[in-house]
């Protein structure tokens, strides 16, 4: 299949867009002929494409938004080549410094904030809001000091048109159903992406950006929403070998060890009884949690994760990559047949994506590899 070339301009050749849940956004690299100075570090780039797969579509349907933050020129006696390789904003938070924060929910001590980085009863302090908080948001709650309300950030980059239009990171935060603390102190760091990263995995959520460049703090979204795929791959859009991971049960039993504001402990397992004689027993130590009833969620939760059945990776022809995004539900329509003698069976099986690469060869001819996780 042949798509449109995805081009900045005539000089730009773009060669390959990937993005994981695991690196936490997207990548782009490529070519520059003949122009050194057409692109400079951390210049703003977007991608798209005008055809997929054979089907047009009434705008450019966007493929990658994000900054360049590697250049190399490659020069002879005939021609400048630049190779480039760009990413999403967790490439810049990778290299920016965080000072220490301490935050507390001031409530237990009789009073009501003084400062930003404190919380009282007209606002709870959970993790989503302290992520909030590093990247900047407007404060309007209830009646806080005369300086406020005001733009709070640490890095100052989260848009907003009226009180920060130099900003240009759009947030997805889940701020309220994120666990509730009332202290916790962020230690001061060199890698602001890592320190958020960090934040989330204390709470099994997905800190990610999408192919927009909008960031995303909240849970895996099979276990808060109900899908709605878009995309349904079946025999049509599978090109060469489709390759799949039977995760048999591998896990018996989850075990997570908790301390409490409190400084008392908390434990959670699931299931209560292990329903496997054997396997492995995953357990965590040192998650920071409050609610014994939060605790058992993300025990079950981690439980569904790591038995997931199936991990498929599809290669299909042309970007079919650019239908959809990270932790996106699509359908997958396949089964095997008595020539084939392969024993699976899915009718609108819904699966997760949670890697994306699309390759983009000599004339445009692409195609998207990407890794899909059934979770029951």
């Amino acid at each position: 299949m042949v798509m449109e070339p995805m081009t900045l301009t005539r000089h730009v050749i773009v060669e390959r867009i990937a993005g994981s849940t695991s690196n936490g956004g997207w990548e782009c690299s490529g070519t520059v002929l003949r122009d050194t100075n057409l692109l400079s570090q951390w210049s703003a780039m977007r991608v798209h494409a005008t055809a997929v797969v054979g089907r047009s579509v009434a705008f450019p349907r966007i493929a990658f938004t994000g900054y360049v933050y590697r250049l190399t020129d490659a020069i002879d006696v005939t021609a400048a080549r630049t190779r480039f390789e760009a990413a999403t904003s967790h490439a810049i938070l990778e290299r920016g410094w965080l000072q220490g924060i301490g935050f507390v929910d001031v409530e237990q001590f009789g009073r009501l904030r003084e400062h930003y980085h404190q919380f009282d009863v007209r606002d709870r302090m959970t993790l989503g809001k302290i992520v909030r908080h590093i990247l900047g948001y407007w404060d309007t709650v209830g009646q806080p000091p005369s300086t406020n309300p005001d733009w709070v950030a640490h890095c100052n980059l989260v848009y907003d048109h009226e009180h920060n239009p130099s900003g240009w990171i759009r947030t997805d935060i889940d701020t309220e159903g994120s666990a509730e603390v009332s202290r916790y102190i962020v230690r001061e760091s060199t890698n602001l992406w890592r320190t958020l990263r960090d934040i989330a995995a204390n709470e099994f959520y997905d800190c990610y950006f999408d192919r927009n460049d909008v960031f995303h703090y909240r849970p895996h979204p099979y276990f808060y929403t109900a899908p709605n795929p878009e995309l349904t791959l079946d025999r049509t859009l599978l090109l060469g070998t489709l390759e799949v991971e039977a995760r048999e049960s591998k896990v018996r039993q989850v075990l997570l060890h908790a301390v409490t504001d409190a400084e008392t402990t908390m434990h959670a397992e699931y299931p209560p009884s292990p329903t496997h004689v054997y396997g492995e027993v995953v357990e965590k130590t040192g998650i920071r949690c409050n609610s014994q009833a939060l605790l058992n969620q993300w025990a079950q939760r981690l439980y569904r994760w790591e038995n997931r059945p199936y991990t498929i990776t599809w290669t299909a022809p042309g970007p079919i990559g650019l239908y959809v995004d990270l932790n996106q539900p699509v359908y997958i329509d396949w089964s095997g047949t008595a020539v084939d003698g392969a024993h699976y069976s899915w009718h609108n099986e819904v699966a997760w994506v949670s890697a994306i690469e699309i390759t983009i060869s000599e004339g445009h001819v692409a195609h998207a590899r990407l890794t899909l996780e059934v979770i029951e």
